[in-house]
């Protein structure tokens, strides 16, 4: 009996030791704010990634946010103990980040140095009024906002803007002039980038070669600021109001072929370059025979007649050869100054008579 209540005794001091507290009241939970130790790189543009080293970011982001300088920045990844964001589009100068976790802010990191743009290459790096241009660099800004692109202080036209590349277009308000134009990227209104150059070649023809010639002859046009293709700059050629087919296109040279034009004659010659048209004139002329041999000629000899404008052989035309009261002649052998074939026409005139010979061409 004493062995029982001594057990009984036992268990209820356990019990009250164990229920016994040091004091009243719950436990208290300390919460230890986020550490920011250090920021990679310490320079850049909006956009620029940035990875924040640390402690206590929590495994995952949930509610938890970073700042730069009080604006939320887009996250690229989360941690306990790194974050990966970005400088904000619309940040435009120096700052620090904080990291927010459940309502407790972090220090501020080391500050974060806003760069002025960099111009790294242009391409091309030459061309007229509305060529398009391709800057390629760091720190424009991924978005646009209020920065700009000067060519000797005239805005660009803005197609696209990231932070390593803008395409644009030279502005038309260049003029005529030529020469090395001053490119600069305009951040925000107030950082500026280092100067790139840029040849201008307003369009200009210098010298037309040959400046006369029949359909189907190859012409080249020496100038400046044709582009450095027909397709960036839109551009095509025209002779007496007739579309010609385009051989070659670069910014200082095109050849084409004289298209059929209904008359011979002076007739204007246009290039249009990016909606813009250069002119000159330019003689379309005739073939004019000179002579025969023999002379007078009789069946099934070989009658060479002479003259010029005949064609070349690497003219892309359709000819024949037509005699008066008999039709086309076949067998003919061209070149610009001659032509050859035998004589198909049997005199049956006492004497000598005479015979109109049409040389026709077409393109095509």
């Amino acid at each position: 009996m004493k062995q029982l209540t001594i057990l009984l005794a036992l268990i209820i001091t356990i019990t009250l030791l164990g229920c016994s507290g040091g004091g009243s009241g719950s436990p208290i939970s300390t919460v230890t704010a986020p550490s920011v130790v250090s920021i990679t790189p310490q320079t850049g543009g909006p956009g620029t990634t940035v990875t924040i080293t640390g402690s206590r970011f929590g495994a995952f982001q949930g509610t938890s946010l970073v700042t730069y300088s009080g604006i939320n920045a887009d996250l690229v990844s989360w941690s306990d103990t790194m974050i990966v964001a970005k400088i904000p589009a619309n940040a435009n100068s120096n700052g620090t980040f904080q990291v927010i976790v459940n309502g407790q802010v972090s220090n501020y990191s080391q500050t974060f140095t806003t760069s002025n743009p960099i111009i790294s290459f242009l391409s091309p790096q030459s061309g007229n009024a509305d060529t398009q241009v391709t800057i390629t660099g760091q720190y424009f800004g991924t978005v646009k906002g209020n920065s700009y692109v000067s060519f000797n202080a005239q805005q660009a036209t803005i197609l696209s803007w990231s932070d390593s590349s803008i395409v644009c277009l030279v502005p038309s308000s260049l003029g005529s002039q030529s020469g090395s134009v001053s490119v600069v990227v305009m951040v925000d209104g107030n950082r500026s980038s280092n100067i790139a150059t840029f040849q201008f070649s307003a369009p200009a023809i210098n010298s037309i070669s040959p400046s006369n010639d029949n359909i189907g002859a190859t012409v080249a046009i020496s100038g400046q600021g044709f582009g450095f293709n027909q397709n960036s700059v839109n551009g095509y050629v025209t002779l007496g109001g007739q579309t010609a087919q385009i051989l070659s296109w670069n910014d200082n040279l095109i050849q084409f072929r004289v298209p059929q034009i209904s008359s011979a004659g002076t007739q204007t010659l246009a290039i249009t370059i990016n909606g813009k048209t250069i002119s000159n004139s330019f003689t379309v002329e005739a073939p004019i025979a000179t002579g025969q041999n023999p002379n007078p000629v009789g069946k099934d000899q070989l009658l060479t007649i002479s003259g010029n404008h005949f064609g070349q052989s690497t003219d892309q035309i359709s000819r024949s050869v037509q005699i008066q009261d008999y039709g086309q002649v076949a067998g003919v052998t061209y070149s610009d100054t001659s032509l050859s074939f035998t004589w198909p026409v049997d005199n049956t005139i006492f004497g000598t008579q005479q015979k109109t010979v049409t040389d026709r061409k077409s393109i095509g």
